[in-house]
């Protein structure tokens, strides 16, 4: 069946191919009007890349977006940014200027982002980690160590939005949850627009006695969607990819200070519910107030201590709503900053939502998802020389029939090679309380960007095993995969074995007892004029049992999706799939597909419009077989972005199943909207409901930065249940007001 399958697929991707072959020969490419910048220095894959002296200044700028201070009249000037996308190695369409400036305690980072058709910058975002993505923006990346696998990333889009991340593994990971403490603003210009950036020295981890940084540039012209780079503008290289920067030099004097930072915070909770008693209605309100706070210490630049009391995430946005049509569960990522923070040290082998060894969102939550209180936690991230360290111990109280938990887990690797790792992980515990819980495990990662040149190669290995009280044997986890993440073309191939008793507590693992077997190929050829690049993919897996009995296989084929140089995109999609039910299996309430063996086919497409727009809509549609019936899924949405002080995302999805066994329609809608008084006062609202639960949910968050790392959440969240008459019943409303407060010493 599945080689039956495997012989359609690949007859319709040599046919997209072929058609890709016959629009590429009527393509033609334009020579390049200027020339790179001459080289100084060398990237870990041999390739020359430029450098940029900072200087040093005794009165630094204001940062407010004007470039008109005297400190950045004598700097250094980057004047030159290539594309990688659309038209890679040609000069960007628009002039970039950047310069670096620093004292002893901070670095400025001044950009000029020149623009022939100033009216036509895109600056609709300004809230602090909004989508920067959406506007015109320009990205700073630093590695500060000069290690090539490490670093930092610093975002501001021309509407003053400000995102950061930690970039890990050589920009393998990027963590985007990571929040730093800095400085920056944006001004709209008559010829184009200008920001400014102020990082402070105790933000980021470095070696004092460094000679140079990793340095890089990056900036989207967003109504173009066009992508220009300073170092290495070659779109086989992500921006992320540190070991391919330029240098920052100059950089000398700089100061960490002790390398405390102290973030006590207090809060005030009233919450209020409604539960039905033996003869009415019973109601319950309490009001409390709550204290804690974090500690942060740099024992050395690169690895720093953590300490949390009394933990709450009240600021925490709600999980989306999530319908489940398969027999496994669901995925639900993690949101609170204190797990999310140094998160990408934890992460093990490819990390893939199939199989995570170390999976925070155990911690702090109960089996059904409720809050189980954090009493006190200790954490140890960083790297010290060659290792890369991420420790974890917490304290959990007691919730209900629950009883206090000590919860804790260890990542370790060591840098090999120019960027391969290998390490190990460690996790001990049981959120539930109901076994003894311990997981082990190794992991090699290997990666280079000169293969065959100048092309990006990964392979990963990893072995793991678990110990659970009462269970005995089959207990192992292992798999590798070798990646090929290049633009033109890519390649994936991966294998693992789950066994039936591999059961990490502190992990996520949807399914055990199981092989599963991935194949995926890509071909994406540019074009100029209308259309700018065809995406053609194909995507197999094979799942079987221990036995090698086949459970699932599934085949998608992406033929010829085009990308335009609008930014729009239509992606067609064509899957087959093959199950085999070794039991009944209930989807749906009263709804059940009997065990057998099923093949089916379904065909989609999504249609997505372009971000230059203050209107963005997507709609997505597929249909076709499902098991011993039909299936139709329905997704659409759309942001709003008139301004920068305004921003409405609704969604909705439907999944309308038609079964033997019974029919039944299922959906889901979402609306999130804000509220931007400044880049400093925000105001989010998230409105959901579902048929499934049918519950309305509604969550509230005014956010008052008074300045990075001293802020106040204003949230509020209630839930509604829909009665038998329509009418919608309040179960429970909280309302919180907490105020965080960060000491640096």
């Amino acid at each position: 069946m599945f080689l039956h399958l495997r012989r359609r697929v690949f007859s319709g991707l040599l046919a997209s191919l072929a058609g890709a072959a016959l629009f590429a020969a009527s393509a033609f490419a334009q020579e390049p009007t200027e020339k790179p910048p001459a080289p100084t220095a060398t990237s870990a894959s041999g390739r020359l890349v430029p450098a940029l002296n900072a200087r040093r200044v005794e009165t630094p700028p204001v940062v407010d977006g004007d470039l008109s201070d005297a400190a950045w009249k004598d700097a250094e000037t980057i004047a030159g940014l290539f594309q990688t996308d659309p038209r890679p190695g040609e000069p960007s369409t628009e002039k970039t200027e950047a310069r670096v400036v620093f004292d002893s305690e901070t670095i400025y980072f001044g950009i000029h982002c020149f623009d022939s058709e100033p009216d036509g910058v895109v600056a609709t975002q300004m809230a602090r980690n909004g989508s920067t993505f959406l506007d015109d923006r320009v990205s700073i990346l630093l590695d500060t160590f000069r290690d090539r696998r490490n670093g930092y990333m610093f975002q501001i889009s021309a509407g003053g939005a400000r995102e950061d991340a930690l970039v890990s593994d050589n920009g393998t990971r990027v963590d985007f949850d990571w929040d730093g403490i800095w400085r920056g603003s944006a001004t709209l210009a008559d010829d184009g627009w200008t920001a400014e950036i102020a990082i402070p020295t105790r933000t980021v981890g470095f070696r004092p006695d460094a000679e140079a940084w990793g340095f890089n540039v990056d900036r989207l012209i967003r109504r173009r969607v066009e992508f220009a780079r300073w170092a290495s503008p070659d779109p086989d290289y992500d921006f992320t990819q540190v070991a391919e920067a330029g240098e920052l030099r100059g950089l000398t004097g700089l100061e960490q200070g002790f390398g405390l930072d102290l973030r006590p915070y207090g809060l005030t909770r009233w919450t209020h519910s409604e539960t039905s008693g033996p003869d009415d209605m019973q109601e319950d309100d309490d009001l409390f107030l709550k204290l804690g706070g974090d500690a942060f210490y740099r024992i050395t630049p690169a690895l720093t201590a953590s300490l949390t009391i009394n933990t709450d995430f009240a600021e925490t946005e709600v999980d989306d709503r999530q319908v489940n049509l398969t027999r496994f569960p669901l995925f639900f990522p993690e949101k609170r900053d204190f797990f999310l923070e140094d998160a990408s040290l934890f992460e093990f082998g490819s990390n893939s939502e199939d199989l995570i060894p170390f999976f925070s969102r155990r911690i702090g939550l109960s089996g059904d998802g409720e809050p189980v209180p954090i009493l006190v936690g200790g954490k140890l991230a960083g790297r010290a020389g060659p290792i890369n360290v991420g420790a974890l111990d917490v304290v959990t109280g007691e919730s209900g029939d629950l009883d206090a938990q000590n919860l804790a887990a260890a990542r370790v690797s060591a840098n090999v090679l120019e960027q391969s790792t290998v390490g190990g992980i460690f996790t001990s515990g049981d959120p539930t309380g109901e076994t003894e819980n311990v997981l082990a495990g190794a992991d090699a990662n290997y990666r280079i960007s000169d293969f065959l040149g100048d092309r990006n190669l990964v392979a990963r290995a990893f072995f793991l095993a678990t110990h659970t009280s009462g269970d005995s044997g089959d207990d192992l986890a292992y798999g590798a995969s070798v990646e090929y993440p290049n633009d033109l073309f890519e390649a994936a191939i991966a294998a693992k074995e789950i066994q039936e008793n591999f059961d990490p507590k502190l992990g996520f693992v949807p399914r055990r007892d199981i092989r599963d077997y991935d194949l995926g190929l890509g071909y994406s050829p540019r074009f100029e004029g209308v259309v700018r690049r065809l995406r053609n993919e194909i995507d197999a897996s094979v799942v079987t049992d221990v036995g090698s009995d086949v459970e699932t296989s599934f085949v998608s084929l992406q033929p010829l999706g085009i990308i335009f140089d609008s930014g729009d995109e239509i992606m067609p999609n064509v899957s087959w799939q093959y199950e085999d039910l070794d039991e009944d299996f209930e989807i749906h309430d009263d709804v059940t597909i009997p065990a057998g063996s099923y093949d089916y086919a379904r065909a989609g497409i999504v249609v997505e419009g372009g971000s230059k727009r203050p209107i963005v809509p997507t709609v997505g549609y597929e249909a076709g077989e499902f098991f011993d019936g039909t299936r139709q899924d329905l997704f659409a949405s759309v942001i709003v972005k008139p301004s920068r002080y305004f921003f409405l995302a609704p969604q909705y999805e439907e999944n309308r199943v038609d079964l033997p066994g019974g029919d039944f329609i299922v959906r889901v809608a979402r609306v999130r909207a804000t509220i931007n008084f400044s880049p400093a006062v925000s105001w989010n609202h998230f409105l959901q409901y579902d048929t499934d639960s049918e519950v309305l949910g509604y969550q509230s968050r005014l956010r008052w930065i008074i300045e990075d790392g001293r802020e106040v959440f204003l949230v509020f969240n209630s839930a509604f249940d829909r009665e038998e008459n329509d009418s919608l019943d309040l179960q429970e409303t909280e309302l919180t007001l907490k105020v965080e407060y960060t000491l640096r010493f």
